[in-house]
């Protein structure tokens, strides 16, 4: 007697699960990609802001405040009184701290080394013009940068640098003899190429990260939909679709006609 019983379709069933596995992952992947795009976006937030703003173009002390990005022609420079190192390499200069006559009063430009050899001609210059009476630079500096008060260490570094300047500032008609140094000095400095807490290239790869994080999302989303999706075309037809054999008994005159033929071979 024929066993008619089909045997189940385990090499379905586990592709089937093998394909839930691969999208499961892809889900998570893609979920992984835009939190930590959203994470990096939000970590831009502080230098993100002011350059959505826009950039103040200054032209006096009075003009700055803490947390403006402000555009800035740097046409004189009086000193240069402290360099900022790298922490974790203590012979590396990062960054110069120069001071200027903006206005009203004196104003610290922290400029990063790109800007150093410019940094000590435009200072040369300056010094030339008040002290030895030469033509005025024939040269600026243009910066885009963040303001911020001055830390502690810095103002230290600058009050002394005003003290052993002061007669020759006075002389030069910039500063008042009598005048308090805290009235001379402004608290303010600008950090060239910052955006908010960040320097610009550190801004730059945390929205350039996020961004590629989105991207991945996207594309891994994309993946997990074109899975989902059914194939097009007429599906094959399943092992139970599939029609039996039919079997029918021979008939009587067939089975003579046969049987005559033998014969007659």
């Amino acid at each position: 007697m024929e066993n008619n019983k089909k045997p189940a379709p385990k090499k379905a069933a586990v592709s089937k699960k093998a394909a839930a596995k691969k999208t499961k992952t892809l889900t998570i992947l893609a979920a992984v990609s835009i939190v930590l795009a959203v994470i990096l976006l939000l970590g831009s937030l502080p230098g993100l802001i002011p350059l959505l703003r826009g950039q103040a173009a200054v032209s006096d002390a009075s003009d700055l405040g803490e947390g403006r990005y402000v555009r800035l022609d740097m046409d004189n420079i009086l000193g240069i009184y402290a360099d900022n190192y790298d922490p974790g390499r203590p012979d590396t200069v990062t960054s110069t701290v120069a001071v200027m006559k903006l206005g009203s009063q004196l104003v610290s430009v922290r400029l990063p080394m790109r800007l150093a050899d410019g940094a000590n001609s435009l200072m040369q210059q300056t010094q030339a013009q008040y002290q030895s009476g030469a033509a005025a630079p024939a040269t600026d500096i243009l910066i885009y940068g963040t303001v911020a008060k001055v830390d502690d260490n810095t103002k230290g570094l600058l009050y002394t640098w005003y003290g052993n300047n002061s007669s020759w500032l006075s002389a030069a008609g910039l500063t008042s003899g009598s005048a308090d140094a805290s009235t001379v000095l402004s608290d303010y400095i600008i950090k060239a190429d910052a955006l908010g807490s960040y320097p610009s290239l550190w801004l730059f790869w945390l929205v350039f990260s996020a961004t590629l994080f989105f991207i991945i999302a996207a594309f891994v989303l994309s993946l997990v939909a074109m899975s989902r999706k059914p194939a097009s075309g007429k599906a094959s037809p399943t092992p139970a679709a599939k029609k039996k054999d039919v079997i029918k008994p021979v008939k009587k005159d067939e089975k003579n006609d046969s049987k005559d033929e033998n014969d007659n071979g």
